[in-house]
């Protein structure tokens, strides 16, 4: 049996816990503790709820099973720890800060934001991610972090011939989480579940949770050629991403708040239509719409996460049938360029996807700044596709939309005066500070393979975003 807890959704007075019990025919009597309240509470059998994949699997193989349990009553800013009891047996633990009720000021301690994705198991089965995470400094241990696509690989490895058989399927990838969500050592502390145990988490969607281009075709996935062979494979995708990520993708997208900042996860892949047309449900973009009105009405900096760069040319033919089209490939991309330039505030776009490190910025015509920071990978899937930073388009957007004008990209200034751009495998972690009306960030990319030493920043970076009156 095994045994995890990751912290998802947090506030300044409660958290959302999702735990899962794994390899067992039924998971035993367990209790949670909450320390340092020294609270008990009784997970309840009933709660439990079978891992089966649109109801797929025969009984027998009934091994795995979930639930989520809100931990209320907490302290803003306070470190806890959730530990899963079975009498006095330890059998999983996870650590998890509250949210503070504001920013801090510059010279105390910082709010953190963790940003990273594309990770794939197969080239981590050592744990460096999970090492190099274990060894962050304690002044950059995140409150959140921001999980923003391919967090599995379902479709890899890529010259593999999978069944065309949803049952089959199924099996296939609940392993893949389930390896995934519990890689560690004995002690627990290397593998990507030492990344997951620690902090909030907040997950979106990219084209590998499901397959290479979803939900378009791709020439790599044989399963991708047909209707039929789609829905297939797309049905037990789709029902475990959102038990082991985000559970309602399709409308309320995730937000949380540290006064005078606002972050919004919106999941632009699961909610993709075939085509080239949208890439968000309406429901996601409506409310992304009020998000952003909300922004200008209390002069907040907002943060928004997205699966993919907006900073990007469109794709070529070549690769828009043969790779992943980008978000500028879709007609709603014109929408999306509309309703951020509405924004009188700083807007940053959070992402990944790309595999390269890269922090750019340009000023939309309002004067409003527009950064976009993309972390990516964590583990790098192909060597074919890594090992080289990217410079954005000349500018934003790269080709005209009517009624929007196109306005210049600067790729921003490291410390040391490099361009701040890696292609190494990495997570980021921002630093958040309050400064009089402005919001200061120290964004440090960290090294994932370290050789077994403690990781030492990449490089750092730092930003002052300005509210506007």
């Amino acid at each position: 049996m095994a045994f995890v807890i990751i912290p998802r959704a947090v506030a300044t007075d409660r958290i959302s816990l999702w735990i899962g019990a794994f390899y067992c025919k039924q998971p035993p009597k367990t209790q949670l503790l909450i320390t340092p309240s020294v609270s008990f509470m009784t997970l309840k059998a009933d709660k439990w709820i079978l891992i089966n994949p649109l109801g797929l699997l025969p009984e027998k193989e009934h091994l795995h099973y979930w639930q989520v349990t809100q931990v209320t009553g907490l302290q803003p800013n306070r470190l806890y720890t959730a530990t899963l009891m079975r009498g006095t047996q330890k059998l999983a633990s996870a650590k998890f800060c509250t949210l503070p009720e504001s920013l801090p000021h510059l010279g105390d301690s910082p709010f953190n934001v963790l940003l990273g994705s594309c990770f794939h198991l197969d080239n981590d089965k050592q744990g460096d991610a999970g090492f190099s995470f274990d060894k962050l400094p304690t002044g950059d241990r995140p409150h959140v972090k921001i999980l923003c696509g391919d967090q599995v690989y379902l479709d890899q490895p890529t010259l593999r011939i999978f069944p065309d058989d949803s049952l089959k399927l199924a099996r296939i990838f609940l392993e893949k989480y389930v390896k995934s969500w519990s890689q560690s050592d004995a002690p627990s502390v290397r593998g990507y579940a030492r990344i997951l145990k620690e902090g909030a988490n907040y997950f979106a969607s990219d084209d590998h949770e499901f397959w290479n281009n979803y939900p378009n075709w791709t020439t790599l996935v044989p399963n991708s050629w047909t209707q039929g062979g789609r829905d297939r494979w797309a049905g037990p995708a789709r029902e475990l991403y959102k038990i082991f990520q985000n559970s309602d993708p399709a409308k309320r997208p995730p937000r949380f708040d540290v006064p005078p900042l606002s972050f919004l996860v919106a999941d632009c892949r699961y909610n993709r239509e075939p085509g080239d047309s949208e890439f968000l449900s309406a429901v996601q973009l409506l409310r992304l719409n009020d998000w952003i009105d909300n922004l200008n009405s209390r002069k907040w900096c907002g943060f928004l996460c997205l699966g993919q760069p907006i900073f990007e040319h469109p794709a070529s033919w070549f690769a828009r049938r043969f790779a992943d089209r980008s978000l500028p490939d879709y007609s709603q991309y014109r929408d999306l360029v509309k309703i951020l330039a509405k924004l009188r505030q700083p807007l940053t776009i959070l992402t990944g996807d790309v595999h390269f490190g890269r922090v750019a910025r340009c000023q939309q015509l309002n004067r409003s700044d527009l950064f976009e920071i993309i972390s990516s990978p964590l583990s790098l899937v192909n060597p074919l596709v890594g090992g080289k930073a990217k410079h954005p388009p000349a500018t934003y957007p790269a080709e005209a939309i009517p009624g929007t004008s196109r306005v210049g990209i600067d790729v921003v200034k490291t410390l040391d005066g490099d361009l701040a751009m890696t292609p190494v495998e990495h997570f980021l972690t921002i630093n958040f500070w309050s400064k009089g009306p402005s919001v200061r960030l120290r964004l440090k990319y960290w090294p994932v393979r370290t050789k077994g030493e403690a990781p030492k920043p990449i490089h750092k970076t730092l930003v002052d975003m300005v509210r506007r009156p």
